[in-house]
């Protein structure tokens, strides 16, 4: 899990349904740039692929970028909320951009013996 102790473990939108805004305070940027070094002796079998979701178009972003660079894999993750305040009738559309942002997250590295 490349991500490590960084990830969203689960979504926090779990109704189905919502009659009340959703406040998120401020507008959110986080940007995470890990490398990590591949232990002697393997090789990346595969990576997840680069992926960009989007939010309304402009109001959320969240992009997923990986690449094997020799024995090292660079990751660059960043989740843009500008938006702060989510609607009931576009909950619905925001609960499933977080939970492909997690599921996203959740994607493993798989490594083999060279």
């Amino acid at each position: 899990s490349p991500l490590l102790f960084l990830k969203i473990k689960e979504t926090p939108f779990k109704l189905q349904t919502r009659n009340y805004p959703i406040d998120l305070d401020y507008p959110t940027s986080r940007k995470y740039m890990v490398n990590i070094m591949l232990p002697e002796g393997f090789q990346v079998e595969s990576l997840p692929e680069n992926q960009k979701l989007q939010y309304n178009s402009t109001e959320g972003e969240f992009t997923y970028l990986i690449r094997e660079n020799g024995s090292m894999l660079q990751m660059i993750i960043t989740l843009d909320l500008n938006n702060t305040l989510i609607l009931p009738e576009n909950y619905e559309q925001f609960k499933q951009f977080f939970e492909l942002l997690v599921n996203k997250q959740a994607e493993k590295i798989v490594l083999k013996k060279a």
